[in-house]
C-alpha cells in the first residue's frame, strides 16, 4: 500500500471515528448531553427530587421523553415541535423507537450501563419498582430497608 493511499485511509477512519464517538457517547461529560437514563429519571421524579407516588407505564414514559427530545432538536434549529407536520410526526416515530429500547434498558436488571440497577449516577440513589404495567422509582434505602423487612 502506497505512503498516499495509507494516509486516505487513516485519515477516513479517524473522521469516522470521530462520527462514532459523536453517535455513541453517552456521558454527560463535557457534551452536557442529557442521557436517555437522565430523562428516564426526571419523568419518575417530582420537582422537588422525590419520587412519584403513581407509577406510569413504559408508552407514557416514552411519549413523554420522545416528545422533550423533539422539542429540543426542533428548538436547536429555531422552530417548534408540531405533531400535525408530517417531517415533525417523522421525527417523534424515529425517536419514539429509540427511546423505547432506552427505557427496557433503563428499567431491566442487567449489568449495562443505561440500566438505572448499574448504572454509576443511580444506583445507589434509585430501585425500578415495577406494578404490573406500571414502573416508578422509590429511594434505595427505602427498597434495601423493604427487602430487610421481607426477609
Amino acid at each position: 500500500m502506497s505512503k498516499s493511499s495509507e494516509n486516505v485511509k487513516d485519515s477516513l477512519m479517524s473522521k469516522l471515528l470521530a462520527i462514532t464517538v459523536a453517535n455513541t457517547t453517552k456521558t454527560r461529560g463535557m457534551s452536557g448531553k442529557t442521557t436517555y437514563l437522565d430523562r428516564f429519571v426526571s419523568i419518575l421524579i417530582d420537582e422537588n427530587g422525590n419520587p412519584l407516588k403513581k407509577g406510569m407505564s413504559r408508552q407514557e414514559i416514552n411519549a413523554r421523553m420522545s416528545f422533550a427530545i423533539c422539542t429540543e432538536i426542533k428548538a436547536s434549529e429555531g422552530l417548534e415541535f408540531n405533531i400535525e407536520d408530517e417531517n415533525d410526526l417523522v421525527l417523534f416515530t424515529e425517536v419514539n423507537e429509540k427511546c423505547k429500547h432506552q427505557i427496557a434498558a433503563a428499567v431491566s436488571d442487567s449489568n449495562n450501563s443505561t440500566a438505572l440497577s448499574f448504572n454509576a449516577s443511580y444506583k445507589d440513589v434509585w430501585a425500578v419498582v415495577k406494578e404490573g404495567p406500571l414502573v416508578r422509582l422509590i429511594n434505595k434505602a427505602d427498597a434495601v430497608a423493604a427487602e430487610v423487612a421481607a426477609e
